[in-house]
């Protein structure tokens, strides 16, 4: 073997090793996000993808958007 043929070797195997040393670090720190996630929607059972009027004593008539019904704009207005 020539000199530049064991440095290469030499870089490889480094290389190699790094590597492998990354994809630990990223398999460990992906569990670790997953343990968080799941403590911070422990019991959180609520489907957030769909919206649901939990108010129970107003009735909105018409279109009636957000803070429309302050600021009186359009055709927003409550009746």
């Amino acid at each position: 073997m020539k000199k530049g043929e064991i440095v290469v070797d030499v870089f490889n195997i480094i290389c190699g090793v790094c590597s492998i040393a990354g994809l630990l670090v990223s398999v460990f720190t992906a569990s670790k996000v997953v343990k968080i996630m799941q403590t911070i929607n422990c019991g959180n059972n609520d489907d957030h993808s769909k919206v649901v009027n939990k108010n129970k004593k107003s009735t909105f008539h018409g279109s009636y958007v957000g803070r429309d019904s302050i600021n009186g704009t359009g055709s927003s207005e409550q009746k």
